[in-house]
């Protein structure tokens, strides 16, 4: 079966167990225990998060963690712990339910070695580092103060074009512009060099930052929603309440010059989308819309808290892709993004949710 399939199975037994009307309360839970696989001995201190989430914690001495407050929906849980390998759960969480989810990790060796001194690193390791920074974290103003912690752990692979990234811990990123500290699991990432595109797949865990300072906590909160508006997440929402136009958003539909994967100019314009035109539409159930077009769709964007007009195009990797009401996407790696987008990483994502439930 293949992957675009078991989603769509997934999110529809889920979508199946709710009730008629999507509710937006919730009071629910989620709890368990991490035990080592080998010895059935608890593992204290284990992260244990719903992926891209601020939902997490660590677990106690006993191994047993509780995330409380949980909204309803398909979820990553996720349980990471150095020297053990990273499991992964989806689950479909109802409103106001407890679920009981218990781990068994497996041990994994740590196979590097702390690269502590320059002359030690391997060869082209610090280029590859200003790379994979580039593609992973971004290039935007937000980029430029994003640390990440613990990068020493980075390992890099070059062969057949691909530069490959891996970390035998979660990395910590400090996003010192938006006042998260970010725990992210690097399951895969490959940067295709030839083509220029890149793919990754992550777990994060956000944390919010402390402080003292109100004018710092307003300037994160004023960097939050300078990072939200136009992004991906606030034009699909907008164009499934049909209030794109008033947004700030102009939409096309364009094709590509060539049949390159990542255009740099577009031939021509087909025509600036109608407002009868359904891009997104509802889906079958509740809670469910799909999104659907032809070749690929340039966006404009204006605010007057940007400088200058943001100009994204991007198309889709499947014929289509299943959104929620929150404006997320099921799929795995729905998009391929050129222009604007495509310059935006890790250090312009919000956790889930965000702005939701405030």
């Amino acid at each position: 079966m293949n992957s675009k399939l078991q989603i769509i199975l997934f999110v529809l037994t889920f979508l199946l167990l709710q009730d008629n009307t999507f509710c937006r309360d919730f009071n629910s839970k989620i709890s368990g225990k991490v035990i080592d696989k080998e010895t059935n001995e608890p593992i204290p201190n284990a992260q244990v998060y719903i992926s891209g989430t601020t939902y997490g914690t660590t677990t106690d001495l006993k191994g047993e963690y509780q995330i409380k407050n949980v909204p309803p929906g398909i979820h990553d849980l996720v349980v990471s712990m150095i020297s053990f390998k990273t499991e992964i759960k989806a689950i479909a969480m109802r409103a106001d339910k407890h679920m009981e989810v218990n781990f068994k990790l497996g041990q994994q060796p740590i196979e590097m070695g702390e690269i502590v001194v320059e002359s030690e690193r391997p060869e082209n390791w610090d280029r590859n580092l200003r790379t994979f920074k580039e593609k992973f974290l971004g290039t935007t103003i937000y980029a430029e103060d994003c640390e990440i912690e613990n990068e020493l752990r980075l390992d890099f692979e070059l062969t057949e074009g691909k530069l490959i990234a891996r970390a035998d811990r979660p990395l910590v990123i400090n996003n010192n512009s938006l006042g998260y500290k970010i725990y992210c699991d690097i399951i895969a990432f490959v940067y295709y060099i030839e083509n220029t595109e890149t793919k990754y797949t992550i777990m994060t865990r956000y944390v919010d930052m402390e402080t003292d300072d109100p004018n710092q906590k307003q300037q994160w909160e004023k960097n939050r929603e300078s990072a939200y508006l136009g992004s991906i997440r606030h034009f699909l929402k907008s164009m499934k309440k049909g209030t794109y136009k008033n947004d700030g958003y102009q939409v096309y539909h364009a094709k590509p010059a060539s049949q390159r994967i990542n255009p740099i100019k577009l031939e021509w314009f087909v025509g600036e989308i109608g407002e009868d035109e359904q891009i997104i539409r509802d889906g079958f159930l509740p809670g469910e819309h799909v999104l659907n077009f032809q070749d690929f769709l340039l966006v404009w964007y204006d605010h007057p808290n940007i400088g200058r007009r943001q100009e994204s195009y991007f198309m889709l990797n499947y014929y289509e892709v299943n959104i929620d009401e929150y404006g997320y996407c099921y799929e795995i790696l729905p998009f391929k993004k050129t222009g604007y987008w495509a310059t935006t990483g890790m250090a312009d994502m919000l956790p889930k949710y965000y702005g939701e439930f405030n």
